[in-house]
C-alpha cells in the first residue's frame, strides 16, 4: 500500500490476517542448508574500529557530530549567489483553490512579514535535525537579507530565497556526510565485515512469519516455505528467474517492514534495505558468492534515493571484505559478496549475468 501510495490506509487493515483470511505461520531455514552451506547466512555490516575494540557504524556517532556548518560562507554564498538572481516582480500573492475554481489574491506588506526567523529555523531543522544551529543559521541567512536595499523586492521572492537556502543545505550536509564516510574508511577506521558477533556482524533470521499457500511455488527459497503473497509483480518476476538457476544455492526476499532483517547502512541517516539476498555455487557445489539485490521499477532508476543505494553498493563492492573472528566456529566466514541494483526491464539479463555458471 505504501509503495502505491496507499499508505494512510494501513492502519486499518490486520496484520494477522492474508489476502485469502489466512494467518501468519512460522517457516524455518531449510535443514540441509543450515549443515552444508551455514557461511552463507552472515552478511556484512559496517563495523568501526577503536583499539583493540569494535562496534557497529552508527550515523548519529560517527557522522552527525563531524558536519561543520560554516556561517560566515552561507551569509557569503547569499549575497553573492541568490540575491543578485531576484526578479522585478514586486507583489506577494497567494492562489487560492477549491474544487470549482482559484484565484489569486494579493497580499499587502502588513500581512506577509519579510521572514519569520522561527520559520526558517523549522525548515532548516528539518535538514541538519539541529535546532540550535538550525536557530544559528537562519539568523546568518536573515542578517544577510536586512541588508538588501529593495526590501519589497525581497518580500515577493521570500519563497524562492527559502527554497534555495534549504536547497544548499541540504547539498552541502550530503557533500559532508559523503566526505566523512570516505575519510573513515580510507583512516581504515571503519570497515566491511562479516562476524559471527551479534554486538557487530549480522545473521539470517532462523525462522520467518509468512501467509501460506496451498502449494510451495519455489524450489530454492532459505525457508521451507516462501512468501509470495508479499512480493510486488517485479519481485516475482526476479524470485522466478532466481529460482531457476542451476547455481543457486538458496534465494530469500529480505523482509523490509521487519527490523530483525538485513539492513545496510551508508553515509545517510536512514537504512537500505535491499529485496534479495541470494548465495550462489561453483562448480564444485562449493559456495562462491552471496548477491545482495535490490530491485527497482524503471520509473525510479533515476531518482535521487536510487542513485544513491547504487552509490553506496558500488563502494561496499570496492571495499575488501574482513572476517572479524572473536569465537571458535567449524566453518570459514565468507567474505565474497556482491551488491547490484536491478532495473525493471532488464532483469532478465542482469539475473542471467550473475547466475549462469
Amino acid at each position: 500500500f505504501e509503495r502505491e501510495g496507499l499508505g494512510d490506509l494501513v492502519q486499518n487493515i490486520s496484520r494477522e490476517s492474508g489476502p485469502t483470511g489466512s494467518r501468519k505461520l512460522k517457516t524455518k531455514i531449510k535443514k540441509d542448508i543450515l549443515k552444508k552451506y551455514p557461511e552463507s547466512l552472515y552478511l556484512p555490516a559496517w563495523v568501526v574500529k577503536y583499539g583493540q575494540k569494535c562496534r557497529k557504524f552508527s550515523y548519529d556517532i560517527d557522522i552527525k557530530p563531524n558536519i561543520k556548518w560554516q556561517s560566515a560562507e552561507y551569509a557569503q554564498w547569499l549575497k553573492k549567489e541568490i540575491l543578485p538572481l531576484l526578479n522585478d516582480r514586486t507583489n506577494t500573492y497567494e492562489i487560492l483553490v477549491d474544487l470549482d475554481r482559484h484565484k489569486k489574491r494579493f497580499l499587502e506588506d502588513e500581512e506577509f512579514g519579510l521572514f519569520e526567523i522561527g520559520y526558517l529555523a523549522r525548515r532548516i531543522t528539518d535538514v541538519i535535525d539541529n535546532a540550535f544551529v538550525a536557530f544559528d543559521l537562519a539568523q546568518v541567512f536573515l542578517r544577510e537579507c536586512e541588508k538588501y536595499k529593495d526590501q519589497k523586492k525581497l518580500l515577493a521572492n521570500s519563497g524562492f530565497i527559502t527554497q534555495e537556502i534549504i536547497k544548499k543545505i541540504s547539498h552541502d550536509k550530503i557533500g559532508q556526510e559523503k566526505l566523512i564516510f570516505n575519510s573513515l574508511i580510507k583512516s581504515k577506521k571503519l570497515v566491511l565485515a562479516v562476524s559471527e558477533d551479534e554486538n557487530i556482524g549480522y545473521l539470517l533470521p532462523k525462522e520467518n512469519e509468512i501467509y501460506p499457500e496451498g502449494i510451495e511455488t519455489y524450489n530454492l527459497n532459505l525457508f521451507e516455505k516462501s512468501d509470495v503473497l508479499s512480493m510486488n509483480t517485479l519481485e516475482r518476476k526476479i524470485a522466478n528467474l532466481i529460482d531457476n538457476k542451476e547455481s543457486v544455492v538458496w534465494w530469500v526476499r529480505n523482509v523490509a517492514t521487519n527490523k530483525d532483517w538485513y539492513s545496510i547502512r551508508g553515509w545517510k541517516k536512514g537504512k537500505i534495505r535491499p529485496d534479495f539476498i541470494v548465495a550462489k555455487k561453483n562448480k564444485n557445489n562449493s559456495l562462491e558468492l552471496v548477491y545482495v539485490i535490490e530491485s527497482k521499477g524503471e520509473h525510479l532508476i533515476d531518482n535521487p534515493d536510487t542513485q544513491y543505494k547504487k552509490s553506496v553498493f558500488d563502494k561496499m563492492n570496492e571495499t575488501t571484505i574482513e572476517a572479524l573472528n572473536f569465537n571458535l566456529i567449524r566453518f570459514k566466514l565468507n567474505k565474497d559478496f556482491q551488491f547490484e541494483l536491478v532495473e525493471q526491464g532488464k532483469e532478465d539479463v542482469n539475473i542471467n549475468r550473475f547466475f549462469n555458471l
